[in-house]
């Protein structure tokens, strides 16, 4: 496969972490006091697909819990939970078309334009489509002026500008990406001025390097440490 399965999985539970949404909630985060958003079927078929895709990485997940971790990323699952990962795949898969669709007719969801739960869930769509990369770098460059203005999460641009990063092979700048090092130990992908990271976290919103580590361990069910890696897994 492309991608291994144990970094799918790994993937998909730190897709939210550290950011707006609650990763144990199944829906992105609202608030009551937004105005309605001014593209309400467009938000609605967004969090539907957050949902979709939620489940189908709480499924997968919960049938993989405890399959092991070899050192280059990669283990060998059990027949009976492989239509659980393909179900996440064809997931990921429809949801690229979906996006780019999305992005050709409206541009970047806005919050104005979907609310935040809607934005979040367009995020979240983007920051699964590892397939498609040069999708994730669109929604980059769309993300950034909107974010500045108020119009994009700063939290998630951060997610995803490390995704983008990572899949060019160049170090990230908040520390979001993990990896298994040759022990099978979680550890962040090579990080730019790796010293200020936990600077470059608190200024748009998430929590120490430290605190995100643990929270991996919790997620994952293994073990994390902050050094950086020093070079970029094998693919």
């Amino acid at each position: 496969m492309h991608r291994s399965l144990a970094t799918l999985v790994l993937l998909g539970c730190l897709s939210t972490m550290g950011c707006a949404a609650d990763p144990s909630d199944d829906s992105p985060s609202t608030d009551a006091r937004e105005v309605a958003p001014s593209n309400p079927a467009l938000r609605a078929e967004l969090v539907s697909r957050f949902a979709r895709d939620q489940k189908a990485r709480k499924d997968m997940n919960r049938a993989l819990r405890d399959a092991p971790i070899r050192a280059d990323g990669s283990t060998t699952y059990p027949d009976s939970a492989m239509p659980l990962v393909h179900a996440v795949m064809e997931s990921d898969a429809d949801s690229i078309v979906f996006m780019n669709q999305v992005i050709d007719e409206h541009g970047w969801p806005t919050i104005d334009m979907v609310g935040r739960d809607g934005a979040e869930a367009a995020w979240l769509l983007v920051q699964h489509a590892d397939a498609a990369p040069e999708l994730q770098r669109r929604a980059l460059d769309l993300m950034q002026p909107l974010a500045a203005r108020g119009q994009a999460s700063v939290a998630n641009l951060a997610y995803l500008t490390d995704r983008v990063r990572v899949a060019e092979r160049m170090p990230q700048l908040y520390g979001t990406q993990f990896r298994p090092d040759t022990e099978g130990v979680q550890r962040p992908c090579p990080i730019e001025d790796a010293a200020h990271v936990d600077a470059r976290r608190a200024a748009v919103g998430l929590p120490s390097i430290a605190t995100y580590a643990r929270q991996l361990e919790a997620a994952v069910g293994g073990r994390a440490r902050t050094e950086p890696l020093e070079a970029f897994p094998v693919r």
